[in-house]
């Protein structure tokens, strides 16, 4: 998590394009378009559905990047801790009384998923943010006594584990907390060996790995119609942030912003200090019943 008193207008900028890819890939997968696409009779929309879904999982790479990088060198505050807890609360409140204002009724249960951390830790996203900020002091002890050798073989378990497998194996290696402690300990090892000084043409790379995913959906498309396999097959190259192509494209974003030499912009630093608040708004854990 960012918590440097200075805020960095490129890293903030970052910030609210991750948020604005993460609610246009809720928009697409959540508003019940993904259901419509049929690759059999494919049209410009339902491309544009599929192209855009991309979003969701890189950015919330991103965010768990950003958190590696900046806390490395950090310490975690309960300050911080509570207050984050209770903006989310607070958000959740007031999400909830306007929903049952215009008619939605919930359940006992469903009201209990308002409270952060309550039911709802193995697929939130701010649920492992909070835990792996929790665990930070000791996340960060580790890691800062190991040499690269060390820290390299860790890291190159932990991608062969969750990416490697995942992608090209097709093994069910998918775990929120252990990939949002795998995304913290790249973003660590970014800012440790400052890999931001790597003269590489980071945008290039990342409009690369974006054409990639979508050639790869393309061709998924042209399974399902010459042999007639299950249609949501196209997901496959999309359907976790552990997919190797989302990571590297998340990556290689992450990187060309760290390298982005802009001035600072107040606005850009005010909106981009909010924008993990939103991330819970687009995928609160409240039901509707």
């Amino acid at each position: 998590m960012a918590l440097e008193i200075k805020r960095q207008s490129n890293i903030e900028l970052l910030r609210i394009i991750a948020m604005f890819i993460i609610v246009l890939h809720h928009y697409c997968v959540n508003s019940g378009f993904v259901e419509l696409i049929n690759p059999k009779i494919l049209t410009g929309n339902m491309l544009f559905v599929q192209f855009m879904s991309i979003g969701g999982k890189v950015g919330v790479n991103i965010f768990f990047l950003i958190s590696g990088y900046f806390m490395i060198n950090s310490s975690m505050k309960w300050r911080k801790v509570f207050q984050l807890v209770f903006q989310i609360l607070s958000i959740n409140i007031l999400v909830c009384i306007f929903l049952s204002a215009i008619g939605y009724s919930y359940g006992f249960k469903d009201y209990l998923k308002i409270i952060p951390l309550i039911f709802d830790v193995p697929e939130s996203f701010i649920s492992n943010y909070i835990v792996v900020y929790l665990l930070s002091p000791f996340i960060n002890k580790a890691l800062k006594s190991f040499n690269k050798k060390e820290y390299s073989y860790l890291l190159l378990v932990l991608l062969i584990y969750f990416c490697m497998l995942h992608t090209f194996f097709n093994q069910k290696t998918w775990h929120y907390m252990g990939w949002a402690f795998t995304m913290y300990c790249v973003g660590a090892y970014i800012r440790k060996y400052d890999l931001s000084k790597l003269n590489w043409h980071f945008g290039w790379i990342s409009i690369g790995f974006v054409i990639l995913t979508w050639v790869e959906i393309l061709l998924l498309d042209f399974i399902v119609f010459k042999f007639d396999k299950s249609q949501s097959i196209w997901c496959f190259a999309i359907g976790d942030a552990n997919k190797i192509n989302i990571f590297l494209l998340a990556v290689s974003i992450f990187l060309y912003f760290l390298r982005l030499n802009i001035r600072c912009i107040k606005s850009v630093n005010y909106v981009g200090g909010g924008v993990l608040h939103s991330a819970y708004c687009y995928g609160m854990p409240i039901t509707i019943s």
